[in-house]
């Protein structure tokens, strides 16, 4: 379990440093929900939301809403999502300076993301703090 959250914590850290991205305005060219099957016949959703930009000179389009979503979810909640996306509205998008063609609608540590990794930091923080305190503790007889 260490392990699993050790290796989320540089995607915590891109999606909090996207924070700080430049954004430029955009437009919603498609919204759409997709069905499938998470499990052998449990029905799953994934929201479909295509935009344009522009940085500078060139134009761009993307499909990532933020950095940290599921991509299969229930129907509910993605139907909240792309009813804030529809066709046409005029959106802010937010670019990684380094690199303009990855793009979020929204940046950094977005709803339940934020207590999520909050959590992942305190466990891989008191895991590690465990284990020192083990390791001062250990008396091996000698």
């Amino acid at each position: 379990m260490f392990v699993f959250f050790c290796m989320t914590l540089p995607q915590y850290l891109q999606i909090k440093k996207s924070a700080q991205w430049p954004s430029v305005p955009g437009v919603i060219t498609r919204s759409y929900l997709r069905s499938g099957f998470c499990l052998i016949s449990m029905p799953c959703y994934h929201g479909e939301v295509a935009y344009s930009y522009r940085v500078g000179s060139t134009d761009y389009q993307s499909t990532s809403i933020d950095l940290g979503r599921s991509p299969w979810a229930a129907k509910d909640g993605w139907q909240r999502v792309l009813d804030h996306y529809p066709v046409g509205k005029t959106v802010r998008v937010y670019y990684e300076p380094a690199r303009p063609a990855h793009a979020v609608l929204n940046s950094g540590l977005v709803g339940e993301m934020e207590g999520g990794y909050k959590l992942n930091l305190f466990l891989i923080g008191g895991s590690a703090f465990a284990f020192l305190i083990c390791l001062l503790l250990y008396d091996d007889g000698e």
